[in-house]
């Protein structure tokens, strides 16, 4: 099978393509190059040029490709959704509907209004820019022979993201320096290792269509990060306790639907592990 990658440089894509070559699929990957492309990443005519050829040529893509840090999105909305919206409609036009997709979405399409554990069958209340702009892509790709994974919060080595909290933590532990917490720290949220991520995409490229969980099924808080980031690096993490912040205490993925139909189980994504590859990956 022929499978091309957009973002196939980024935190995910790395990943996604090392994982796929190790099993034997023949691999392209679309991303920023000296052309400024950045896999259906924009809707500038350049764009358009580069992948004019995919059409027929794959059997697959892998449709990584975002912008790096969600919170951006409150200072450029209009670029989140040429990015994300406008860049999922050249990449579908361009293969001329014929591969399969597996479309990175994520879990904050449900937004805050829920508590616990979270199902595919939620409702959706994106609330933000980012958010929405996945919603909207994922409207689309619906149409196509698609699937579409919402990931939850994804960590492990090499996430080069300062905004996520276990970069904050470990540089925090690294510099010496405090590391900042919303209230007493106990909001607990589903930390998936992006190992376990990328195996979830490629179980998609031949599973059946449909929109997916993937998480681990149990919550984390800030607080077991910190002493999870105590533990590994030996190293002590002061806490500036914030005012708190309104927001669920808990957001868990449901990964049930993904567990039966695609055969897929977390297998990496104990939270020692997940802290040890990503110390370690800081050299």
């Amino acid at each position: 099978m022929r499978v091309l990658v957009t973002g196939g440089c980024g935190f995910l894509g790395r990943v996604v393509t090392r994982e796929l070559l190790a099993r034997g699929y023949d691999v392209d990957v679309l991303t920023r190059g000296s052309d400024g492309v950045e896999g259906a990443g924009t809707v500038r005519a350049d764009l358009r040029e580069a992948m004019g050829p995919i059409a027929g040529k794959y059997d697959a893509i892998a449709h990584l490709a975002a912008p790096p840090s969600a919170r951006e999105s409150f200072v450029d909305p209009l670029t989140f959704f040429d990015v994300i919206v406008g860049g999922t409609r050249n990449l579908l036009a361009a293969a001329g509907g014929q591969p399969r997709i597996v479309f990175a979405s994520t879990n904050a399409v449900y937004g805050s209004a829920h508590d616990g554990r979270l199902s595919e069958d939620r409702s959706t209340h994106p609330e933000s820019p980012y958010a929405a702009a996945k919603l909207a892509a994922e409207q689309i790709v619906d149409g196509y022979d698609a699937v579409t994974l919402r990931i939850f919060n994804i960590a492990g080595p090499y996430d080069t993201d300062p905004t996520r909290i276990l970069p904050r933590i470990l540089t925090a532990a690294a510099d010496g320096q405090p590391i900042a917490v919303n209230g007493d720290g106990i909001a607990v949220r589903d930390f998936v290792h992006v190992r376990d991520v990328a195996v979830a995409v490629v179980r998609s490229l031949e599973g059946p269509k449909g929109i997916y969980n993937i998480g681990t099924g149990e919550g984390v808080s800030v607080i077991d990060l910190i002493q999870a980031v105590e533990r590994i690096t030996g190293r002590t993490v002061e806490v500036q306790h914030n005012p708190p912040k309104p927001e669920p205490h808990s957001l868990i993925a449901d990964i049930t639907k993904a567990r039966s139909a695609l055969g897929w189980r977390p297998e990496f994504s104990a939270l020692e592990r997940i802290v040890s590859d990503a110390w370690k990956a800081r050299g």
